[in-house]
């Protein structure tokens, strides 16, 4: 039983800590992997973990995967990150002063306020990152990768090295140390010198006139395509119009049937009641007596016609009484008389008086 317990508080225990999320002061248990400053992470699988607010003071994550990881609110100052699977991982307000990220992969992360100074960022990978607002400064960008991110608001400053691509529309001031683009924020540019005014204002005038390029190249296509789509817009509604007729037709139509039927009903409830008053009166005719009954039971004459060989006619009269002429019972007593045949007569007749 003690073996049992033990197992599953060993069991419990483990799954909490698994499943722990970051404290109050930046350290934790996840995955397995104690969080915390100076943490020795190298090559762990913390993908997909939990590690917002963590405090990653100088650890080693070198090629660690962390890919789909929510690092926001993080400390990642000094934090080794060489070659690591950042992919789609939330970085939003990290720390990453003095940080190496070189050769790791953050594409699709979102670095949205990230704070990156002295930091090292050679041949990193950082495909459509969102880095709205971020602030980098006094970092190496050798050979780094931004190809298709979101620099608005970006704030830079002595920028050491050349990245291998940019954003479209976005450049490296004349000295290479900030970055110029629609939307760049160039508080802490140095502007006084003519040559950076020149740069930031060439490559802003730049993408403007690109901008206005293509306005007046689609500004030129838009006569043709306004006609046809005048012309559509007119056939449109031409079939619009036809529809409403066959609408209006198929309405009246539908109503004249609505009527008919209607009409139908109102016939079929006065045939209905027709045939269930017939079947009330034919009911009542069969309740009385066939023509034969009334015969039987109706006053009348009787002809008798003489056997040759005869010379007698004996009459037998029975008397019968019925309720509903239908039904009849004998009275008792039966009155018989003997009749001579005179010659030569052939036929005799009896009725009874009225």
């Amino acid at each position: 039983m003690k073996t049992i317990l033990l197992a599953v508080l060993l069991f419990v225990t483990s799954q909490i800590s698994t499943f722990a999320q970051i404290g109050d002061d930046g350290t934790g248990v996840v995955n397995g992997y104690n969080i915390g400053p100076n943490a020795i992470l190298i090559g762990a699988n913390l993908k997909g973990a939990d590690l917002k607010g963590a405090n990653l003071t100088r650890a080693d994550l070198t090629n660690a995967i962390l890919e789909g990881a929510d690092l926001s609110d993080s400390i990642l100052m000094g934090t080794e990150f060489e070659g690591a699977d950042l992919r789609s991982c939330n970085f939003q307000d990290a720390n990453f002063g003095r940080a190496n990220l070189s050769g790791a992969d953050l594409s699709n992360s979102d670095l949205t306020n990230v704070r990156m100074e002295q930091s090292l960022l050679v041949n990193a990978t950082l495909k459509n990152t969102n880095l709205t607002s971020a602030f980098i400064f006094n970092s190496n960008l050798s050979g780094s990768d931004f190809t298709g991110s979101n620099f608005y608001k970006i704030l830079s400053g002595y920028i050491v090295g050349r990245p291998s691509a940019l954003p479209e529309g976005w450049i490296l001031s004349i000295d290479g140390s900030f970055f110029v683009g629609f939307g760049a924020d160039l508080r802490a540019a140095e502007l006084t010198n003519t040559r950076y005014l020149g740069s930031v204002l060439t490559a802003l005038t730049q993408k403007a006139f690109e901008k206005i390029s293509t306005l007046e190249s689609n500004t030129n296509e838009l006569p043709a395509a306004v006609i046809a789509n005048t012309t559509g817009i007119n056939e449109l509604r031409s079939k619009a119009e036809n529809n409403d007729e066959k609408s209006s037709s198929n309405a009246l139509m539908i109503n004249t049937l609505k009527a008919q039927v209607e009409d139908m009903n109102v016939k079929l409830q006065t045939l209905v009641a027709s045939v269930t008053e017939k079947n009330a009166k034919i009911a009542e005719l069969e309740k009385r007596p066939t023509l034969e009954q009334v015969r039987e039971g109706r006053a009348g004459s009787v002809v008798l016609s003489v056997e040759p060989d005869g010379q007698n006619i004996t009459l037998g009269l029975t008397i019968e009484q019925s309720d509903n002429l239908i039904e009849w019972t004998s009275l008792d007593g039966e009155m018989t008389r003997t009749i001579p045949i005179p010659d030569g007569k052939k036929f005799y007749r009896f009725a009874l008086d009225k």
